[in-house]
């Protein structure tokens, strides 16, 4: 039903177009010939037409998604993107968790750019960090904020946030730069907001945040 909306909405816009009037380069404008600027409507331009049929695209195709009942019905159908992550959380054991439709959270999802940049950082292979399990649980933790879902809208500037670890994140919200998640030593950008999955809610970012080295014990 969605391809033949789709296609009318393209015949449409071909109609839009062909159905205009032609100037006739050699006919004389005269002051009755000339339209007058208030009968020209904007809504009837190529961008105005494009811009309403986007938005009818957008509503027939997201609108009515409905959102993941479990983080874990989430992961099972994430885009590519955030693969990394969605197969770190698979292979930490997590599933209890986040197969739970009433887990609360609010989880920074790092982009697969994000975490190729951390590992080359890092200096290892991201074999490496899924064999680790130790280390995998700490970065995953430490990118979760369990028992608060919070929306892009509930993040204020200064604002502090308890982590799974046990440590703190700062929001800071920038009118031009956007909102930014602040770790001990990195900070992420958010790119993708107000992902809903059960009562969780996932921000995907542009960083991995690397949890604090643990203090050396006396």
């Amino acid at each position: 039903m969605k391809l033949f909306a789709v296609a009318a909405l393209v015949l449409l816009v071909a109609g839009a177009s062909v159905s205009a009037k032609p100037f006739n380069v050699g006919a004389q404008v005269t002051a009755e010939s000339q339209p007058e600027e208030s009968h020209i409507s904007s809504a009837y331009s190529p961008d105005a037409i494009m811009v309403s049929v986007l938005d009818m695209l957008r509503s027939m195709f997201v609108a009515d998604e409905p959102a993941a009942k479990t983080v874990a019905e989430l992961a099972d159908n994430a885009p590519a993107n955030v693969s990394m992550l969605v197969n770190g959380v698979k292979r930490a054991d997590l599933q209890a968790v986040i197969g739970d439709p009433n887990w609360e959270a609010t989880i920074f999802c790092p982009s697969n750019k994000a975490f190729r940049a951390a590992l080359f950082k890092l200096k290892i292979k991201i074999t490496d960090l899924y064999s680790d399990k130790t280390a995998l649980l700490n970065i995953l933790s430490y990118h979760t904020v369990p028992g608060k879902a919070l929306a892009a809208a509930d993040l204020k500037d200064g604002q502090e946030l308890t982590t799974a670890s046990q440590h703190k994140l700062t929001v800071h919200v920038d009118k031009v730069k956007g909102t930014t998640i602040a770790g001990d030593s990195d900070a992420g950008s958010v790119v993708a907001a107000d992902i809903r999955a059960g009562k969780a809610i996932i921000h995907v970012i542009d960083e991995v945040l690397l949890p604090p080295k643990p203090t050396a014990e006396l």
